[in-house]
């Protein structure tokens, strides 16, 4: 993913701006929530870290756009884009999401982050913007004061406690030990866990919470360890999460551990060095399904965006949908009215995968259900999909992960 997407053409499309650290000035806003242009801000990484995703998510959002724009937009005009860097840090989000609004537009795209989401949603939801995330992860952005204008296209981490608890049921064992960060996202993920696996009548041993130092992940480690568990459910991340499987191992080398998708990153085997194949010679782990499922996306994709994975291309593809076709059925391009249609146009009516195959529908006044294009994309009352499809993954005597199958929660 190193080459960067490429603006195509979309009417009033704006390049990146750069990132910034400072704060928003005062916003004097021109009212356009009901002036009949769907105006999509997209706000992903394309700076830092999260850029090579960012690139994949853009590629998405923008061949949707494309495709919507083509067929004759919505509400009689093409939808209008503005793109903004997300960047990797709060200051710089939060100036970018300030910048989106200054553009008035009515729904953003992103963040990828989660920890990013938590800083700067409640920027958009005050001044009546909606938001759509294709890979916020986060149990807590499920409970966010969001006035029902926050939505996701990608399975929470309650789902992804689930497709552990599978993993484990799967195993055969029967006692386990839960190790999870002391923080919010911990918390909420290990609870999650522990009340999967109680309700399967596995013999559970915490969460126990696990801080930064080194002394506070031994003793975590030891306290996991002490009643003798058959395996142990890790969630963790980068260094952090590499530094307790290291202790984990030092007293069990061979115990079964069981982790979450942020595991997987590179950064983990990184913080591990020579060691990273040995030590993660027993993980399994789980995460969201990266690759779309549905053909015709992966084969559109790739005409468009030749030299960029499609890897969670898919899950912004459908936000933009989403916007476009809540607008479509509402005759309104407000945020609010958009997201109430949010329901209607998921769970009933005749399945179609695309703006244009669910719009034809419309026309003929049926009820739609868009199909995502990785799995089912029924909304619940919270905005957040009520099934996923997660891929489970190894790794091989490099340390580098090997995926493995497929499971679908519920």
């Amino acid at each position: 993913m190193a080459v960067l997407v490429a603006l195509t053409a979309c009417t009033s499309t704006e390049q990146a701006a750069a990132p910034t650290t400072t704060a928003t000035a005062a916003r004097s806003f021109v009212d356009q929530s009901d002036d009949g242009i769907v105006r999509i801000g997209l706000l992903l990484p394309e700076t830092g870290p999260g850029a090579a995703l960012g690139q994949s998510l853009l590629g998405g959002a923008m061949l949707a756009i494309q495709q919507i724009n083509a067929a004759g937009g919505v509400l009689g005009s093409p939808i209008e884009m503005v793109r903004r860097d997300e960047g990797a840090s709060a200051s710089a989000a939060v100036s970018a999401v300030g910048q989106l609004l200054d553009r008035d537009v009515d729904l953003i795209v992103g963040p990828a982050s989660s920890r990013l989401a938590f800083s700067v949603l409640a920027d958009a939801i005050d001044d009546g913007v909606g938001v759509c995330s294709p890979t916020n992860t986060a149990i807590g952005l499920t409970s966010f004061p969001d006035r029902d204008l926050y939505f996701r296209t990608i399975p929470s981490d309650a789902l992804q406690a689930r497709a552990i608890g599978e993993l484990v049921e799967r195993s055969g064992d029967t006692s386990v030990s839960v190790l999870v960060p002391d923080d919010d996202f911990g918390a909420a993920f290990g609870a999650a866990v522990r009340n999967d696996l109680l309700a399967r009548r596995l013999d559970v041993t915490g969460p126990i919470a696990y801080g930064p130092s080194n002394d506070d992940r031994k003793l975590a480690a030891t306290t996991a360890l002490a009643e003798e568990p058959e395996n142990l459910v890790l969630i963790g991340s980068g260094a952090g999460g590499a530094s307790l499987l290291t202790d984990v191992r030092a007293l069990s080398p061979d115990l079964p551990v069981f982790v979450n998708d942020a595991m997987k990153a590179p950064t983990v085997a990184g913080a591990l060095g020579e060691r990273a194949g040995l030590l993660l010679g027993e993980v399994t782990g789980v995460g969201p399904e990266a690759e779309p499922s549905s053909t015709t996306f992966r084969d559109r994709f790739a005409v468009a965006e030749p030299e960029l994975s499609d890897d969670f291309a898919g899950y912004a593809y459908d936000c933009v949908n989403l916007i476009a076709l809540g607008a479509l059925v509402a005759s309104n391009d407000d945020a609010a009215a958009i997201t109430a249609q949010l329901d209607g146009i998921t769970n009933s009516g005749n399945p179609c995968v695309s703006f244009v195959d669910c719009s034809a529908l419309i026309e003929q006044g049926q009820n739609i259900a868009l199909s995502g294009t990785t799995g089912d994309l029924d909304l619940d009352a919270e905005g957040d999909p009520i099934s996923g499809i997660f891929r489970t993954f190894g790794f091989d005597e490099t340390g580098s992960p090997v995926d493995g199958q497929l499971i679908t929660v519920p």
